[in-house]
């Protein structure tokens, strides 16, 4: 699987399918974020914490990669993503950019900025 097949397979399965098992699959076991979210655990388990926390205050996910760029064990997407928030079912829009280092064949570090994304 290339580089970039790596990520739309995270984005397609963790975002859009809420399949936080995916994490096992494309991450490496030492797998690194560097997300701005206070509290967020280190690793894998960290992400799919992350994951389970956005899907527990946003409904209806749906997230498109708009642009990809793979190259050199790197990876840069950026995505246009939806959802509805379920506090008050405020229809959501945010942009995300994400950057990923590759290592063996797994994602090894991510870092992650989202525009517009407004949890409540």
């Amino acid at each position: 699987m290339s580089n970039a097949e790596l990520v739309r397979k995270y984005t397609e399965e963790f975002k859009n399918h809420n399949n936080f098992d995916v994490v096992d699959e494309v991450f490496s076991e030492n797998f690194v974020h560097h997300l701005p979210i206070p509290g967020i655990p280190e690793g894998r388990a960290g992400f799919k914490a992350l994951g389970q926390f956005v899907t527990g205050a946003i409904g209806d996910i749906t997230v498109t990669i708009d642009l990809i760029v793979a190259g050199d064990g790197l990876v840069a997407n950026r995505n246009r993503a939806r959802g509805t928030r379920k506090a008050d079912g405020k229809e959501m829009n945010w942009i995300e950019h994400e950057f990923w280092r590759v290592e063996n064949g797994l994602l090894a570090e991510q870092w992650s900025v989202a525009e517009g994304l407004d949890i409540g």
